[in-house]
């Protein structure tokens, strides 16, 4: 399903988005706010962060709420703080693709159009592939033989269980040699999403 939010009001959101962010790279100072202290980072998809503004992070909020105003199917489906997750998450990779030296509307449609694309396929994802999980790595046993298990809405299972599961999912990949995890992207139609693996190497065992 191809999830669309209107074109006219949300313009003018990514316009100011565009010109803060153009303003910072070409200031990296103007970011450092004094009454927020703390960096405020979105990933790129491939490995890299980029620095944004308070305020580009707020309007980021306001481009969510605006796609949960326009879409039923979106708002019954996702809370708030999941839908601003996803749009934040896709914002990355759209900034790093913008040209500074081009004509700034044509990047406005071209960062949205990149935008609303992605957050359109990790929704189809989400709602194809059953609810958003949560992992969280635990120890409750000191061997690995033991059948996954569930206590009311949490399941336990063992590492190797999970990343077999994760790899089948199509989007993560599985151990490698020496017991590296390596990660990918979610796959998108004509390649979109992938990427060279990140390569996680365990840490040795005391």
């Amino acid at each position: 399903m191809n999830y669309k939010f209107g074109s006219t009001d949300v313009h003018k959101i990514v316009k100011e988005i565009l010109g803060e962010f153009i303003h910072d790279q070409k200031s990296p100072s103007h970011v450092r706010d004094p009454s927020d202290p703390l960096p405020r980072f979105i990933g790129t998809g491939d490995g890299r962060q980029i620095h944004i503004s308070r305020r580009i992070d707020e309007l980021i909020s306001d481009i969510a709420r605006y796609m949960m105003r326009r879409n039923s199917s979106v708002e019954s489906r996702f809370s708030a703080k999941d839908l601003t997750r996803l749009v934040r998450k896709a914002f990355g990779p759209a900034l790093i693709k913008v040209d500074l030296d081009q004509d700034i509307d044509q990047n406005v449609t071209l960062l949205w159009n990149d935008v609303e694309e992605l957050v359109s396929r990790d929704i189809d994802w989400i709602l194809s592939s059953g609810n958003l999980e949560y992992t969280f790595g635990c120890t409750l046993f000191s061997y690995d033989d033991i059948a996954a298990f569930e206590i009311g809405p949490v399941r336990f299972e063992p590492r190797m269980a999970w990343l077999d599961r994760k790899s089948s999912g199509g989007r993560w990949a599985c151990v490698g040699a020496g017991g590296r995890i390596e990660r990918f992207a979610h796959k998108g139609p004509a390649g979109a999403f992938e990427r060279k693996p990140t390569v996680l190497t365990p840490r040795p065992s005391a």
